[in-house]
């Protein structure tokens, strides 16, 4: 069993001095009754098991850490194994201030202003006045208050601070001002600077600078400042400024106390003593590097890690600065494809100048990134228009001449828009462009399409093409809007569906699903509203609800398949009721094909021999012997249809009767150019014991109306006017078919002789031909199944109809498959004739049981001929194994090169792709998604004195994650991990 892993975390990542701080550990567990140990700089203060909690109140300002160790006991490992992480903490002084009054004393009924300089906790502030002395902090919200005295003596004010940490801190700072009209007024304040220049640095102030020092120049100012647009809030405090030396050519800033803020985003907070980059125009430089408050926000998005502050100054004259910065996306967007993951960061280019931030220039990008735990975002890239802004957003692309979608837009709000890439959580991986929008840091609209994808000959199945996928969804503001496209094509272009698209993601990990769905077409023929769907094991479901008129006859119901696009498989099954044209109608149950449609009814009953109570021998039916009895089965007769043909076969070719075959046909006279007479006789002679037949009977123009004569006196004739089908249930039916110009005339269990077909008096069409259809006996169906050391081996005992096929398919839940496509079978050994007359054959089928949940699977045997469905039936059934999720790699090992980190691992059993998510200590967070063979990946600009938290997890075909390794660099070391063969393949 692996040892323990633990992480730490606080409630106030900004302490002060005398605070209580609650430290918790998190992520241990593998091991039962694990000891946790809580040191502070190095000192034990807590140890103990389920202690996973420690309080601790800081005495000294100052850079702290807290260290926590996971031991893990020996009944969980053979040698007890650790596990530890340490969390620094910088601890500052409690907020605290002191209030100033101009002029000082202040005069009776003349305005004075009162400030305060704050201090302690984290910058920047805010405040509330109680001038008045009346307990209520009312009057003023600034650092300075205006505020006028009545008389001489003496005041108390007071004035609230509160700093920007989460929890806040708060402090009451209390002074007493004096008032006197007797003092000398104050002297005249000295000539203003606002604005000084030296090599890349322009500072400006709100105020006024003040030089104390020449040599070098030193200029100090309380007031406001910016460096090269970079915000200093106005936090009362002495900024000094000191202009290029020997040693410092950029010059120096400093101050006590500072905060980098840009509107709502406060990007730094501490004390400033900062050499400043040196150059001229055209140059820039590095200002500092700085750590992030763990308050800061971005538009509602959480920025991390540190700033490489830059500024310079551009060729046209202006001075900039650059803060590039990592913000945590919303936590939709995860870097694995695992719910607990935490966030995702992204990299945002901030510039700025002495106007003002410039937020057109905006922008995030993010790699490898997953919405929920199944669909990845191969790459993003959002715009950004701040509340009245007048930049124009990203558009969402067209589809059809018109925007795929249009959301509302709040103009009150911050907003980002842009597009990406997704990719489906299916084996092809296929990608498709994306649009997406944030306002006011909450998802607002996503959505993506692929169009036109035919010609790119991404086949769903042999003849079936993907065209078009895509959806929308508009979230905020109302209202909701979604759309969802999807269309393929089949038959050359003949039969395309399009419609609806919707992802499906629910707590069970494999329960997921993608589904698109809508209209289809054959044609001009409108066959009904249907859908697909992407499930976890890779294959695709459809099923489609179809009301079909095909003249002779109509068809309503359900048909359902899956597609297998490992394998270009494309199977469909289903049931349908239907009618033919003329008759009653009694519902036709059919069933469906992927290239074709049998409808069947019931035309009578009929007793027939079945074999039954099959004895095998030794597996694989080295021997087989069966009882006979006799069964009463309906006899079903109908009509068959291709789908890429435009006639029925109506009565034959379908269900109990064989394809027709030519039999006798009437000619005119020699020489003759007439038609043959309307009364010219075609014969037709029938064998004893004759089940069923079915005569198909063309017409010179069109279906003809007959008169069908037999022995004994029995006359059928057609329905006169309009009417084009007649029975009498249990001994004939009759139906014309206007698809194909015939008449069609089903006899059940016919006496034998001579049957005669003649035109009828006054008919327009004659019988030229006639075709012929028999009774087949149903398909004999015999399976067993057994586990060989590589999978499954089926033995198949079976009889079909000549020029039936046999297809072995495996069912389950979540699995559809097709083991063999053709079974090619031998006379079976020692089996005698079944009671049609025809020999059992048998074969041998090897196959792997699908990827997919455990449990009972069954196979089936589904007979068609000429694409028409015959019989489905199961022949036998075996348990799949449960899947295991891809095992934890063995080792991870990093390398610092040149200035990235290189993380290589061993492989993990089961995986089909890799997942590798990095913590780095300037506030990255970054993930990687990896194909099969890659062992390694490059992660750029990680300096060798950075720490990086590196966890490495194989992932299933299905995108279920595997256990995580972990490993974290050491300062100091250019490599950590053990060796081991280090693979070739690094992707980066």
């Amino acid at each position: 069993m692996a040892g323990p892993t633990v992480s730490i975390s606080s409630d106030q990542p900004d302490p002060v001095v005398g605070e209580t701080v609650t430290f918790t550990a998190s992520d241990y567990g593998e091991c039962t009754d694990e000891s946790l140990t809580f040191e502070v700089d190095g000192t034990e203060e807590q140890t103990g098991i389920y202690r996973d909690t420690f309080d601790y109140a800081f005495t000294e300002a100052g850079d702290h850490s807290v260290k926590v160790t996971a031991t893990s006991p020996p009944d969980c490992t053979s040698t007890p194994k650790v596990a530890t992480d340490t969390l620094p903490v910088t601890v500052r002084d409690d907020v605290s201030g002191t209030i100033d009054v101009s002029p000082d004393p202040a005069r009776p009924n003349e305005t004075a202003t009162l400030s305060v300089t704050p201090a302690g906790g984290s910058a920047p502030y805010t405040y509330a006045w109680d001038a008045d002395n009346d307990g209520a902090f009312d009057d003023g919200t600034d650092r300075t208050l205006p505020w006028t005295f009545s008389a001489n003596g003496t005041y108390t004010v007071r004035v609230r601070i509160q700093d920007s940490a989460n929890p806040k801190h708060e402090s009451v700072v209390t002074d007493t001002i004096t008032v006197d009209d007797t003092a000398p007024p104050p002297p005249p304040p000295p000539p203003c600077t606002k604005k000084l220049d030296f090599a890349l640095s322009e500072l400006t102030t709100t105020g006024c600078f003040t030089q104390v020092g020449t040599s070098p120049q030193q200029w100090q100012t309380t007031d406001q400042v910016k460096l090269n647009g970079v915000s200093f809030a106005d936090l009362g405090q002495r900024f000094v400024a000191t202009f290029p030396t020997g040693s410092e050519p950029g010059g120096h800033i400093s101050t006590p106390n500072a905060a980098i803020q840009f509107d709502d985003l406060v990007a730094y907070s501490g004390p400033v003593d900062w050499s400043l980059p040196a150059g001229g125009q055209g140059d820039s430089g590095v200002l500092h590097t700085v750590s992030v408050p763990s308050f800061a926000k971005l538009f509602g998005l959480h920025v991390t890690g540190s700033i490489a502050i830059k500024i310079g100054w551009a060729a046209d004259g202006t001075h900039y600065g650059v803060l590039p910065m990592n913000v945590e996306l919303p936590k939709i967007f995860k870097p694995a494809p695992d719910r607990s993951a935490k966030g995702i960061t992204g990299a945002v280019a901030l510039r700025v100048d002495d106007a003002g931030p410039h937020y057109d220039g905006l922008k995030i990008e993010v790699f490898d990134a997953w919405i929920g735990a199944r669909i990845k975002v191969a790459q993003a890239c959002f715009s950004y228009v701040p509340a009245g802004g007048e930049v124009t957003p990203c558009d969402a692309p067209s589809l059809d001449g018109e925007p795929y979608i249009t959301c509302e837009s709040d103009g009150t709000t911050d907003r980002w828009n842009g597009n990406a890439v997704l990719e489906l959580p299916i084996d092809a991986r296929t990608q498709y462009a994306a649009f997406g929008g944030l306002a006011d840091g909450q998802l607002a609209n996503l959505g993506g399409f692929g169009d036109n994808l035919a010609p790119l000959g991404v086949q769903l199945a042999p003849g079936v093409t993907l065209n078009r996928l895509g959806f929308g969804v508009c979230l905020s503001p109302p209202p909701l809007k979604l759309r969802g496209d999807v269309g393929v094509e089949a038959l050359d272009g003949k039969l395309v569906v399009n419609g609806r698209f919707l992802y499906t993601d629910p707590d069970y990990p494999r329960s997921w699903s993608v589904e698109v769905g809508g209209n289809a077409t054959l044609g001009d023929t409108y066959l009904g509203d249907g859908s697909m769907k992407f499930n976890g094991t890779g294959d695709v479901d459809f099923a489609l609800a179809t009301a079909l008129d095909l003249d002779v006859v109509t068809l309503d119901g359900k048909m359902s398949g899956w597609v297998e696009p490992q394998r270009d498989v494309f199977n469909v099954e289903g049931s349908l009721h239907g009618c033919i044209t003329g008759l009653p109608c009694a519902r036709a149950d059919g069933l469906v094909s992927s290239t074709g449609v049998a409808g069947c009814l019931d035309a009578g009953v009929l007793e027939l021999p079945e074999p039954y109570g099959a004895r095998e021998g030794p597996f694989g039916f080295g021997s087989i012997s069966f009882s006979v009895r006799t069964y009463t089965v309906p006899l079903k007769a109908g009509f068959g249809y291709r789908f890429d043909s435009g006639s029925v076969d109506l009565l034959g070719n379908s269900c109990d009767f064989s394809p027709y075959r030519a039999t006798r046909t009437t000619m005119a006279a020699p020489g003759s150019s007439e038609r043959p007479a309307a009364r010219a006789a075609i014969s037709e002679r029938i064998a004893p014991n004759t089940k069923a037949v079915t005569l198909r009977i063309h017409g010179s123009d069109g279906p003809p109306k007959v008169v069908v004569s037999g022995p004994g006196g029995i006359t059928i004739t057609s329905p006169k006017g309009k009417r084009s089908g007649k029975q009498r249930k249990g001994e004939y039916m009759l139906a014309e078919n206007p698809t194909d110009g015939t008449t069609s005339v089903l006899l059940v269990n016919p006496a034998a002789g001579e049957w005669t077909v003649r035109g009828a008096p006054g008919a327009k069409s004659t019988p030229t031909s006639v075709d012929r259809a028999d009774f087949e006996a149903p398909p004999t169906l015999f399976g067993q199944i057994r586990r060989t050391g590589k999978g499954q081996e089926l033995a198949l005992g079976y009889s079909v109809p000549d020029g039936a096929t046999v297809r072995l398919v495996e069912r389950g839940e979540g699995v559809a498959r097709t083991i063999e496509r053709s079974v090619q079978g031998e006379p079976c050994r020692g089996a005698p004739k079944l009671p049609s007359g025809e020999r059992l054959l048998c074969a041998r089928v090897k196959f792997q049981p699908s990827r997919g949940p455990g449990g009972i699977r069954r196979v089936e045997a589904v007979v068609t001929r000429g694409g028409i469905p015959l019989a489905t039936e199961k022949v036998a059934s075996f348990r799949a194994p449960p899947e295991v999720l891809p095992s934890r790699p063995a080792a991870i090992r990093t390398r610092h090169v040149g200035g990235d980190l290189l993380v290589q691992f061993t492989r993990s059993r089961g995986a089909a792709r890799y997942n590798v998510t990095a913590d780095l200590e300037d506030g990255r967070r970054l993930g990687f998604d990896l194909g099969r063979k890659c062992r390694g990946v490059l992660i750029p600009d990680v300096p060798e004195g950075d720490t990086a938290r590196i966890k490495v997890a194989g992932v299933r075909y299905d995108i279920s994650m595997g256990g995580y390794r972990r490993i974290e660099t050491t300062k100091g070391r250019k490599s950590v991990g053990r060796k081991f063969r280090h693979p070739r393949l690094v992707c980066s």
